[in-house]
């Protein structure tokens, strides 16, 4: 639908980058290996402001009430000014950060920012000041990007076609290097259950209707019903690893393999709907957006599928290879698409590709 997408700028890093971009007020925020977090002008690339930190900076950031919240390989994690790059309080954990934070709320009203550290915690901070609520300890490295399960959400309906339980007050899902996904109240940071993957976990958890949806190093990716703690159906293809985290769509599930395929699958079953095979190893986290599937591969190309049959629609050779979650922005100006590569080039596209997405 609409214009085909064209180069809008490029922009040069001194390091490699395999921290994903977030578009935000007019802004593109990332991490790069040469320690410093950057903000740049979304349309023109122009570079707003830079931060400097002691170590590379492979994690993702996220942007909260003006504040943008990352960490760096040498376990220190940071909120900033989003606006100035300006450091508001930074908190010191005992291992690498490597995964993108989360928000929530705590049933007191306040609100928390949460992440994975490779000290093998999870950690509840407060957004205000960096105060520890809490911090969950797993067996193992944890990589990924908490997902959050709000205690409103109901009880499991939809692809588990199960019997339902009450939904827990709150709820935090990550996947550890300790091969289990792990379900912890979000309230005080107690264990609820952990769930054996069969493998090691880099991939961050995508939760739909109380099933998180999660890939494994074994060439795995699973379905688990977070109220009954159970594997609903696994994915199998060879033993090539799923790194890439999944995106869910109303009846599909959308991930990458280093089997070089971006896969789509059914949510109800498991079962494969549609494979495309890229030239290279697709560790790139998948984004969704009016129909269409937006995913990056280490042959270097931005893809663009459509997510009803796998076709491809668009594609566009930025480089090296693109490991990170294109991030994406549709509105009535038109789309912006932005990627990162591994040598450090920020490549941002525009037309006017997608539909607008609609406000809540």
């Amino acid at each position: 639908s609409g214009k085909p997408l064209s180069p809008l700028w490029s922009y040069k890093a001194p390091d490699a980058i395999h921290s994903s971009p977030v578009i935000a007020q007019g802004l593109v925020f990332f991490g790069c290996d040469n320690k410093q977090v950057y903000a740049l002008d979304a349309l023109t690339g122009d570079r707003r402001w830079r931060f400097g930190t002691k170590a590379p900076v492979e994690a993702s950031p996220l942007l909260r009430g003006g504040r943008l919240y990352i960490g760096a390989t040498d376990g220190d994690f940071y909120a900033l000014n989003a606006a100035t790059g300006r450091e508001i309080w930074s908190y010191r954990t005992g291992g690498k950060v490597a995964g993108a934070a989360n928000r929530a709320v705590l049933p007191d009203g306040t609100e928390v920012i949460l992440f994975g550290s490779y000290d093998a915690n999870l950690y509840c901070l407060t957004a205000s000041q960096g105060t520890l609520c809490w911090k969950y300890t797993t067996g193992s490295y944890v990589n990924g990007t908490p997902a959050i399960v709000a205690g409103d959400a109901g009880a499991t309906t939809g692809p588990a076609r199960a019997a339902t339980l009450p939904a827990a007050a709150g709820r935090v899902v990550i996947g550890g290097c300790d091969n289990r996904l792990h379900i912890v109240a979000l309230a005080t940071g107690r264990g609820e259950a952990s769930v054996d993957l069969g493998s090691y976990v880099a991939a961050s958890p995508a939760v739909a209707d109380g099933v998180a949806y999660i890939g494994q190093y074994a060439g795995r990716l699973l379905a688990v019903n977070l109220d009954h703690h159970a594997t609903i159906w696994k994915f199998s293809q060879g033993d090539h690893p799923f790194f890439s985290s999944a995106a869910v769509a109303a009846d599909r599930v959308v991930f990458g393999g280093r089997d070089r395929q971006v896969h789509a699958l059914d949510r109800a079953t498991g079962r494969e709907c549609w494979s495309f095979t890229t030239r290279g190893e697709v560790d790139s986290s998948p984004v969704i957006a009016d129909g269409k599937v937006i995913v990056g591969s280490d042959d270097g190309r931005l893809y663009i599928l459509s997510l009803k049959d796998g076709r491809e629609l668009w594609s566009y050779r930025v480089g090296p290879g693109i490991a990170t979650a294109p991030a994406v922005v549709a509105d009535p100006q038109g789309t912006l698409i932005v990627v990162t590569t591994d040598d450090g080039t920020v490549q941002a596209f525009a037309g006017r590709f997608l539909a607008p997405r609609r406000p809540n």
